[in-house]
């Protein structure tokens, strides 16, 4: 499969920069504190996690005094947007790490143009991903004995059939302190499979701005973050490798 990098709508960024202004606003917390705590910029930029002290964060900051917030945020995406600073091997749309004896699995849109990957029409071919990513895992990884998710996205029904029932049917939501938010895996539900901005989920996520508390900051979001988990047994088995 070709991949073909989405490029994200300006919308979607000045979406998180109004979340920033009101987190501010009821906080005690520096810019740079906000941006790395409660956006997911430093993972639409490309830096991962520990990007603090990267010459590009460090750069993006310098150049939003005097200047328009939104403008040099988006610049600086574009910027980097032909740049890959992760390398995972790729299973069409899904990819995976593993930490001990537990995979991690993960999903980006890497479908064809113009096409929603968790379309019905989309189904078979996410199942041959995922056939195909666990037939290598259970090759490479043998040790393996367990399945983790953490993302709004399991919220989605077209997205959990894809999976083992065993896998989706506990799912949990994902609590936390008010000192940041789950950046990629709350945010992401504002993004569309072609880079627009999810208009529905945004209209609801700001008229649920008027009544942000600052103690609990993810009540806003239209979709929690989800946590599932189940034996690798159960992928092999439904999966059939």
């Amino acid at each position: 499969m070709t991949d073909t990098k989405v490029v994200i709508d300006k919308e979607y960024f000045d979406l998180e920069l109004r979340f920033v202004s009101l987190v501010m606003e009821k906080s005690q917390k520096s810019l740079n504190e906000v941006l790395l705590s409660f956006t997911d910029f430093h993972e639409r930029f490309e830096l991962g996690l520990a990007c603090a002290d990267t010459p590009l964060w460090q750069k993006y900051l310098k150049e939003i005094p005097g200047q328009n917030i939104s403008e040099v945020t988006y610049r600086t995406y574009l910027e980097r947007h032909p740049y890959t600073f992760f390398n995972d091997k790729q299973f069409g749309c899904f990819s995976f790490h593993v930490m001990g004896d537990v995979v991690y699995i993960h999903f980006k849109n890497k479908d064809l143009p113009g096409v929603s990957p968790l379309s019905r029409e989309r189904v078979s071919a996410r199942i041959q991903d995922l056939t195909n990513m666990f037939a290598y895992i259970r090759e490479e990884f043998p040790d393996a004995k367990t399945v983790r998710g953490r993302s709004w996205i399991y919220n989605l029904p077209s997205y959990c059939r894809l999976f083992p029932p065993e896998y989706v049917v506990n799912k949990e939501v994902e609590t936390g302190d008010s000192d940041s938010i789950p950046a990629i895996p709350i945010w992401a539900q504002f993004l569309r499979y072609d880079g627009r901005r999810n208009r529905n989920f945004a209209d609801t996520f700001l008229g649920n701005l008027q009544k942000f508390d600052i103690k609990n900051p993810r009540e806003v979001f239209p979709c929690q973050v989800l946590k599932v988990e189940t034996d690798i047994e159960n992928f092999y088995r439904f999966y059939g490798v």
